[in-house]
């Protein structure tokens, strides 16, 4: 399978194949040769060889709102395996790595290219009228 995975249909299949044990440990073996200078970038790195940043979008740690959660999946387990084979990681706990993948996933809408969550900026107008312009209290679709 391809990395970064790109849509949701495919980290659905990839967390098909992580159910063979096989898969999984070589999927830890080729991840944990990803390197990074401190555990906060070999995190940052494992999630972006694995993630494309329009999937992290749609991806929290536990699922909230109208994402899915990212803790309870195969692959998750697998990213901080492969972190704890890092020279770096050998120490790591897993609430430090789990505060690294929440920061990555929570700004990866604005990574992607764009203004991120701010669907919908308002444009800036001044007028001489006492009226409220409507144009200023546009909601966001999403």
């Amino acid at each position: 399978m391809d990395l970064p995975l790109r849509t949701l249909e495919q980290l659905d299949e990839m967390e098909r194949h992580l159910e063979e044990p096989g898969i999984q440990k070589r999927m830890v073996s080729y991840l944990s040769r990803m390197g990074g200078a401190t555990v906060d970038d070999a995190v940052r790195r494992l999630m972006q060889a694995v993630l494309s940043f329009a999937v992290g979008s749609e991806l929290n740690w536990v699922g909230r709102g109208q994402k899915r959660s990212f803790r309870n999946t195969r692959l998750q387990g697998v990213l901080f395996r492969a972190l704890k084979r890092t020279p770096v990681g050998k120490e790591a706990t897993h609430h430090q790595y789990a505060d690294v993948v929440k920061k990555w996933l929570r700004f990866a809408p604005f990574r992607q290219g764009g203004s991120g969550r701010r669907c919908c900026k308002p444009p800036v107008e001044f007028t001489d009228s006492e009226e409220t312009d409507l144009s200023l209290n546009q909601s966001c679709t999403h």
